[in-house]
């Protein structure tokens, strides 16, 4: 860990006292591959995403949890967030104390456009609320929400590309934005793109589209060495402090944030070699791992934040798990490595001196490490049915989760990213 645990432990509900609530943020992408929103994820452990006994005490846990695990503006990260909005928050007969500016009410597939809701509607609306409308299809039924709605959000995992066309055709004459949700293909992703869509949601962003067979740019190549050396176990304090010193942007970077909130030490840390005593050279690997990694070009920003967050989920899983930290972590932070390069993982990974453990992870999914990595990831996204049975049912991937979220905030700050 990167000596954050204690203030971790105080910031966060104590491990014997996390109640069985999973909470999770799937992000959202506009048409620049730059995160717009989150939508907020709520299940009970055993359910499937549709299968809710009651849809509006599921949205009050998520409201609620959302304040007293991490905090709304911690998971949120600044952006938009979108939050499904069941029939009795639509009516009034729940209250929605969430602020208008911030919040998009997803209003679900199976609501009525009764009166009555429609009058909750349009109460919402002059409350400075924006709408969306999740999984819709055009029905009769349904057709009097079009008139409210900010965003439309259509499902496009399980409709032919001729139907897709069809009802993107049908709904774009009401002139309201698009919302892709369930991308998991790149040619879906460019089939939406072509056909109008303004905003993305799915797995397809954790894994962007490889060119195979680019060329390594300059700037690629002096990352990989760095990486090279870093993850090299023969790496000791004299070659790291060689690493950062030829690197003045790296330095500079590393202190302000050695000298950050972050750790508070109390006293000016001025040379690496300071640094390298106080917080030892595993912490410091890390560091300047992340702060390289920020350093590429592009998208990179808003796909770091998403390494930055499953690294440390994976970190803190393994730390309670009893498993191997430092290997976990790198896991999670490198899971997107191909994604952070555009390069092809296998290339990627054959020019890094990692385990085998950490590889076969990586590439096949496999062994322990592999079944932690496939946890964290389903989590992320609200798969929850679909967890390892060893992950399932404990607490520690929810309060994990919830200390990655105040961690990767905390970093965010300190990188710039």
């Amino acid at each position: 860990m990167f000596g954050l645990a204690k203030k971790l432990k105080s910031e966060t509900l104590p491990d014997e006292v996390v109640s069985r609530v999973y909470l999770a943020r799937q992000p959202i992408f506009d048409d620049n591959n730059n995160i717009f929103a989150y939508e907020l994820l709520y299940r009970s452990g055993n359910t499937n995403a549709a299968r809710f006994d009651d849809a509006n005490k599921a949205t009050s846990e998520l409201i609620t949890n959302t304040f007293l695990s991490v905090g709304f503006d911690t998971i949120s990260g600044g952006n938009k967030v979108f939050i499904n909005l069941p029939r009795k928050f639509i009516t009034g007969e729940l209250p929605m104390p969430l602020d208008p500016d911030i919040v998009v009410l997803e209003i679900l597939e199976d609501v009525s456009a009764d009166p009555q809701v429609l009058a909750g509607v349009e109460f919402l609306i002059k409350q400075g609320f924006s709408i969306a409308l999740d999984d819709f299809v055009e029905t009769a039924d349904n057709e009097a929400f079009l008139k409210y709605a900010n965003f439309i959000k259509v499902d496009v995992l399980c409709v032919s590309d001729s139907e897709l066309r069809a009802q993107v055709k049908g709904l774009k004459r009401f002139g309201v934005p698009l919302l892709a949700e369930k991308v998991e293909t790149q040619e879906r992703y460019q089939l939406c793109k072509q056909l109008g869509f303004r905003y993305f949601q799915g797995y397809f962003f954790s894994k962007p589209l490889i060119m195979e067979g680019r060329e390594l740019s300059a700037n690629q190549v002096s990352m990989l060495n760095i990486l090279a050396k870093l993850q090299n176990p023969s790496c000791q304090v004299e070659e790291l402090e060689k690493i950062i010193g030829h690197d003045i942007g790296l330095s500079y970077k590393l202190l302000k944030i050695i000298n950050s909130s972050f750790y508070n030490i109390g006293k000016t840390v001025e040379s690496i070699q300071h640094a390298l005593i106080l917080l030892g050279l595993n912490s410091l690997k890390k560091w300047v791992t992340l702060i390289t990694l920020s350093s590429s070009k592009g998208k990179t920003s808003e796909l770091l934040v998403l390494a930055l967050l499953r690294a440390r989920h994976c970190e803190g899983m393994a730390e309670k798990l009893k498993m191997k930290s430092e290997a976990a972590f790198t896991v999670g932070m490198f899971s997107l490595l191909d994604a952070i390069m555009d390069q092809p993982l296998p290339l990627l990974l054959s020019q890094l001196p990692l385990s085998n453990e950490v590889k076969l992870a990586l590439l096949e999914g496999k062994g322990e490490l592999g079944e932690l990595l496939a946890a964290v990831t389903k989590y992320e996204v609200g798969d929850w049915e679909c967890i390892n049975i060893r992950y399932k049912h404990n607490d520690a991937i929810q309060l994990s989760y919830e200390q990655a979220l105040l961690w990767c905030q905390q970093v965010k700050e300190d990188l710039g990213v």
